[in-house]
Order: structure tokens, then C-alpha cells, then sequence
């Protein structure tokens, strides 16, 4: 088989992590022939209209498309069999997702794999995308056909796609690949007290979060945070938090990756368990790598994202799903008005009408027994809330639930990491992978229709799935 395997670029990221993986993992014994194909250096064919610069004038959907065929055909010897395409809905590229759309109708068959969805709190992406297409968006977006086929990283994903109308036949689950860490899983150390979160700290990571850990903390943990956000709409709360730690006194310390001689190995080593505090992930590495290191997980569970991990066997049960404060905090009125707010924008960020049942349906997922989802609050409210748990010691009793730190017992890493060997090995990869692209590659071509692009915008912007965190 010969594959094209096609991103915008091969910059470092999660999607060149996964492309590499794939290589790799296809590497030995197996009959496929792989190139890439990419907008910047260090892929096998380069088109530099593929990468996020904006594209020439002269470059429309149908040159476009040409130029992808003739560098396949190069760096492949023929032309592929098919054509695996990451992440080509997101919204970065418009013309280049039109392109991949036009792929489909000359025939070509396409494994499209998305990571991440334009629909999924990122309205500047389905800006340009609708901008650019208008009423031909769902056309070019979600292309419908016998040889169009999907691949998702999770649960959540797979289902939005299959109520917008792709069959099972064509939807394909490509969890990534988890790999021990460098130097190998460090021995347990009974003596460790540092609680880890090994993540660049976006907003979606809800920092606030752990930070209310740190300020709950009265058996002797401190905690850190390994790297910082890059983009503006991240690094500005991130400031934020970092200051208002620092002026709590507060037991954390921020950036512990960018240290002098303090890889994640090193920082591994130090700790007692890792943590994840995230409202939103695309696939659950962070649920799965901490076993690999013969490390404890706490924190946050995402159930929609860890289902298949669980019902392979994965033992999770000490995650919470929330983290409930009493609603009096914040004020039933106040906490509506933000809900409403929140809703209003995120409708018109998408053109969508703001249904009236929108704030209940958002209410409801909110508030259960008058008591609140930290988890769901933006950043001024989630600082509220910590500030009077460090001024008030008698309200750490109101937290729900009441120890936020049950570290697991060796029996429960033993297991859990056996699990995550057999679930997300390479070798399980790239039987998986196999799978898809002998399925792809035998599929009958046909005529190309649209899958229902609406559904899966109503389905990102369900009223139930708001946090505020990522709402603006």
C-alpha cells in the first residue's frame, strides 16, 4: 500500500508527534510504503501552500488539489491508495480544507483523522471557515462518501461524528500511542511530596483548580506546574494566577520544566502522584502516561474522553467528575448572568440563535443540590472562591469531595500500567492503523454529498457542555 499522509506542517506539536508515531510504528514488517506531505520542512514532499501562511492568490481549491496529486505521485512512485489527512476540518487552511473535499470528488480515497474541531471552542476557526465557503461550508467540510472515511482519538468525537451521519463502517478510533518516559518508569519514592502537573498551562488545564489544592494543603504536599502557555489568550491568566499565588503564599511552583537540571524524568522521580485538573482534552495522554511512569493519578476526570480507556480496564475510580462548592458563594443571580453571558457569546461567535431553554440546560449541568462545579467558573470567580478558603479554614468543609489527594496504592499502578501497555502500545497502534487503511483502501469509490455539518456544531454547543473557562 502506499499511503500520503498529510498535515500543514511538521512543526513540533501533538499532530507531528502522531505522525511520527505512525511511521514508526508501521516501520517493521508491514507492506506499506509512507510519505508525508507537508507545508514545511522535514516532510518527504514539501507544498508550501499547505502551511498556515496565507495562501497565494494564484492558488485556488482545484491548483491546490493538483499540487497535492503530482507530490504524492512523486515521492510515492504512483499515485497513493489513500490519502490520510489530519485534523483537515480545523479551520487554519480554508482553501486547503476545500482541497481535500475536491481529493474525494476525483476519486481519491481518504482516511481524515481530526484531533480537534473548529466547532469546539474555536469560533475564530469556523469564522473563517464560513467566511470563506458561506452556504457551500457543509459541503466542504464533512464530505460524505463510500470512500471517505473517519478516524477519531475518543469516545466523544466518534459519537459527534456518527450523529452527523457517518456509518460505523467508515468511523475509525486511532487513540495515540503512550510511550514510557525517557530513562524509564522511576522507582516509587515514599518519601515524595510533590504533587505534578505536567502540562503547559492553557486555560482549558484549569489552573485555578489545582491551585485550590494548594490552598487546601495541610499534609505537607507542594505542587508545580512544568511549562507556560505561549499564546496571548493564555498567558494573560496564566500571569494572573501566578501573581495571585504568589501573593497567597501559596505552596506551588510555576515552570518547574524550564529549571536548571529539572527534566521530566527528574521531576517524575520527585513526586508522589500527577495530577490533572483539564475540562477539555482531545485525547486522554494525561489519563494514561502517568502509569507508564509508575506514578499515581488524581484530579479531574473527562468521561466522555476516557470510556473506552476504562471499559478496556483502566481503574480511574479515585478521579472525581466534580468539584463542588456551596452555590451561596458565588450567588444564584450572579452565576446565571455569567451563564447567559457566556451562551449569548459563544451563539454569535457560531451565527447561531440562543435557544430559550439554553441557560436551564446550562444551569442544570452547573449546579446539582445548591452546590457548584468549580470546574465550570471562569478565573475571577474560581479566585473568589480560594481566597475565602485561605482566609477561612472552617470552609474547607463545604468542599465536595472532601480529599482531593488519594494516593493510589502500588497494587493499583501495577495494574493500571499493565493495562496502558496492552491498550497503547505501538505495536496495538499500528494494528489498529493497519486495520483503517485496509478498510480505506478497499472501500468502493462513490458519489460525494455532505455529512450534517449542523449537527456537529449543536453538538459542541450544547448548553450542558459550557465551562466559562472557555467561553470567550
Amino acid at each position: 500500500m502506499r499511503i500520503a499522509i498529510l498535515h500543514y506542517h511538521l512543526r513540533p506539536g501533538g499532530v507531528t508527534r502522531v505522525i511520527e508515531n505512525a511511521r514508526l510504528a508501521l516501520a517493521a514488517g508491514r507492506d506499506i510504503h509512507i510519505a508525508t506531505i507537508a507545508g514545511s520542512e522535514g516532510a518527504d514532499a514539501l507544498v508550501p501552500e499547505l502551511d498556515y501562511a496565507p495562501t497565494p492568490a494564484d492558488v485556488d481549491v482545484g491548483t491546490l488539489a493538483s499540487r497535492l496529486e503530482v507530490a504524492a505521485q512523486r515521492a510515492l512512485g504512483g499515485a497513493p491508495d489513500l490519502w490520510h489527512i489530519h485534523n483537515h476540518s480545523l479551520g487554519r487552511h480554508p482553501i486547503a480544507t476545500a482541497a481535500f473535499a475536491e481529493l474525494a470528488r476525483r476519486g481519491h480515497r481518504l482516511l481524515l483523522q481530526i484531533h480537534d474541531f473548529a466547532e469546539d471552542g474555536r469560533p475564530e476557526n469556523y469564522r473563517s471557515l464560513r467566511e470563506r465557503w458561506g452556504h457551500d461550508l457543509p459541503r466542504v467540510l464533512y464530505p460524505a462518501a463510500s470512500h471517505v472515511h473517519y478516524a477519531t482519538l475518543n469516545p466523544r468525537d466518534r459519537h459527534a461524528l456518527a450523529q452527523a451521519g457517518v456509518p460505523d463502517s467508515q468511523l475509525h478510533d486511532l487513540p495515540n500511542p503512550a510511550a514510557p518516559p525517557p530513562g524509564g518508569a522511576p522507582e516509587a519514592n515514599a518519601r515524595a511530596s510533590l504533587i505534578l502537573y505536567p502540562t503547559r498551562a492553557l486555560r482549558r488545564k484549569n489552573v485555578g483548580e489545582f491551585l485550590l489544592w494548594a490552598a487546601l494543603e495541610r499534609d505537607g504536599h507542594s505542587f508545580a506546574l512544568t511549562l507556560a502557555p505561549t499564546s496571548p489568550a493564555d498567558l494573560a491568566p496564566y500571569t494572573r494566577w501566578k501573581a495571585f499565588a504568589n501573593r497567597l503564599n501559596l505552596p506551588v511552583a510555576f515552570e518547574a520544566g524550564l529549571q536548571p537540571n529539572a527534566t521530566l524524568p527528574d521531576l517524575l522521580a520527585q513526586s508522589a502522584a500527577v495530577a490533572t485538573t483539564s475540562i477539555a482534552e482531545g485525547f486522554g495522554l494525561s489519563f494514561i502516561e502517568p502509569w507508564l511512569a509508575n506514578r499515581s493519578l488524581v484530579g479531574r476526570a473527562l468521561p466522555e474522553i476516557t470510556a473506552d480507556l476504562v471499559a478496556g480496564g483502566l481503574q480511574m475510580d479515585d478521579l472525581y467528575e466534580r468539584l463542588d462548592i456551596p452555590l451561596a458563594w458565588i450567588g444564584a443571580d450572579r452565576l446565571r448572568a455569567r451563564i447567559q453571558t457566556a451562551l449569548q457569546h459563544l451563539a454569535s461567535s457560531y451565527d447561531e440563535p440562543l435557544a430559550l431553554e439554553s441557560v436551564e440546560k446550562a444551569w442544570q449541568a452547573f449546579v446539582h443540590n445548591s452546590r457548584v462545579d468549580f470546574g465550570r467558573l471562569d478565573e475571577p470567580l474560581q479566585q473568589e472562591v480560594i481566597e475565602r478558603l485561605h482566609r477561612d479554614s472552617r470552609s474547607r468543609d463545604e468542599i465536595l469531595p472532601s480529599n482531593l489527594l488519594p494516593l493510589g496504592e502500588s497494587d493499583r499502578r501495577v495494574e493500571n500500567r499493565a493495562v496502558v501497555k496492552r491498550l497503547s502500545s505501538l505495536p496495538s497502534y499500528a494494528d489498529r492503523l493497519t486495520s483503517a487503511y485496509h478498510s480505506v483502501a478497499h472501500s468502493a469509490t462513490g458519489a460525494v454529498a455532505a455529512h450534517d455539518a449542523a449537527s456537529i456544531r449543536h453538538f459542541f454547543l450544547d448548553p450542558q457542555r459550557l465551562f466559562l473557562l472557555r467561553a470567550d
